[in-house]
């Protein structure tokens, strides 16, 4: 797989400071039954910056965090939804087994925090919820650029730099880009009040790394016998219930990580309030305090297939078979064969000049900052609650 160009022209300089410690942030406990959101941070206000001009914390209580932070929370959504989503993805009608009830959490032996089986959950739930914990970054159930995006957007996907967030739905709602103009086509002059952007980072700042064709990941509950290039044109999969969710990537991805996030980390230190007026304002998103996100990384493919399964009976064991049709002639067509338990569905992305984008993002890397105010001295403090988006 070739690998994509970045949205910015890379300088010649290289930036010598240091990166960003790594820090995991620990697995997305799930929503409640029928809701896409997740819990809010304990000192995010409920709808920061929604209409204020004034916004008062009381008692000063700030958060701070470490590296070693266990806090379990990756938000997901917090706003109204945007237009046409537009991706290029098919879905198969096979219907999961499902029973409205309790919307309570349980556990894992191994201390997950699972899904209740006797409560409705949709797809992105389920998937997000399960990969999200498979240390490979943040899984997007909707990996393909939004069809109201600029084309030039198109063509790449999300990158590095990008600032959006992250829909109930599962798709990256794209706001800006931190290292392009606001002129560029990217940005199309739509940007917060005051914009300049940062000096693009350098090649040797970014790391590279390319998965196979055929390579899979998978939530615990699933497993695969055998080797995915088996040349047989379908590939079993063992699933046990009650929940699971699994990503097929036949054409492999491709992983870009920016390893010195120094200078994204201080900028967003001093732009991180336009950036949430700029938001919730023009934008009209009413995010919550710490759901806008800075992509330092993502996992790009050219096509997948997704499943996800959430039944009421625990321990249930049942197949799932991947079935590939590649026809030189035609576009290639991805499913999932099983007994009615798991839905399924396949993204591609589309040809430009006979070769087709690898601009489908299933996983991405970045982190978020907490804003709070203080009438008192009519300043903004920003908290240091940086965490990398799970699996960094």
């Amino acid at each position: 797989m070739d690998v994509p160009a970045l949205h910015n022209s890379m300088s010649t300089d290289a930036v010598a400071v240091a990166a960003l410690g790594q820090v995991h942030a620990p697995p997305v406990p799930p929503p409640q039954a029928g809701s896409p959101q997740v819990r809010p941070p304990p000192t995010a206000p409920g709808h920061f910056f929604a209409r204020a001009s004034e916004v008062e914390v009381s008692g000063g209580n700030f958060l701070t965090a470490s590296r070693d932070i266990h806090y379990h929370t990756v938000r997901i959504g917090g706003g109204n939804e945007a237009g046409d989503r537009g991706t290029l993805k098919k879905r198969s009608s096979v219907s999961a087994s499902t029973v409205a009830g309790s919307s309570s959490i349980g556990k894992a032996a191994h201390g997950d925090i699972i899904l209740d089986p006797m409560s409705n959950y949709c797809e992105s739930e389920i998937y997000m919820n399960q990969l999200s914990r498979q240390n490979r970054g943040f899984p997007l159930y909707d990996p393909s650029p939004q069809r109201n995006m600029p084309a030039e957007y198109k063509k790449k996907g999300i990158c590095i730099g990008d600032v959006g967030r992250i829909s109930p739905d599962g798709f990256f709602d794209f706001f800006f880009n931190i290292f392009l103009p606001a002129e560029h086509p990217v940005n199309d002059n739509d940007v917060p009040a005051g914009f300049s952007p940062l000096a693009p980072y350098t090649r040797k700042e970014v790391s590279f790394k390319t998965i196979r064709p055929g390579a899979f990941v998978a939530s615990p509950s699933i497993t695969k016998p055998g080797d995915m290039h088996d040349p047989a044109n379908e590939h079993p999969f063992h699933c046990v219930g009650p929940t699971g969710a699994l990503l097929v990537l036949p054409q492999g991805s491709l992983i870009e990580k920016l390893e010195n996030s120094e200078r994204i980390r201080k900028y967003a230190e001093r732009n991180a309030e336009s950036w949430y007026k700029y938001v919730n304002g023009p934008r009209g998103r009413h995010l919550v305090n710490g759901s806008l996100y800075v992509v330092t990384g993502c996992e790009k493919t050219q096509s997948g297939v997704i499943a996800t399964f959430h039944t009421t009976i625990a321990g249930r064991e049942f197949p799932l078979r991947f079935r590939e049709r590649v026809d030189p002639k035609s576009e290639p067509i991805y499913g999932f064969i099983g007994d009615g338990t798991a839905l399924s569905s396949y993204f591609i992305a589309p040809l430009e000049n006979d070769k087709r984008l690898c601009n489908q993002t299933v996983f991405i890397h970045g982190f978020t900052r907490l804003i709070t105010w203080a009438r008192q001295t009519g300043m903004s403090r920003q908290a240091e609650f940086e965490f990398r988006l799970a699996g960094i």
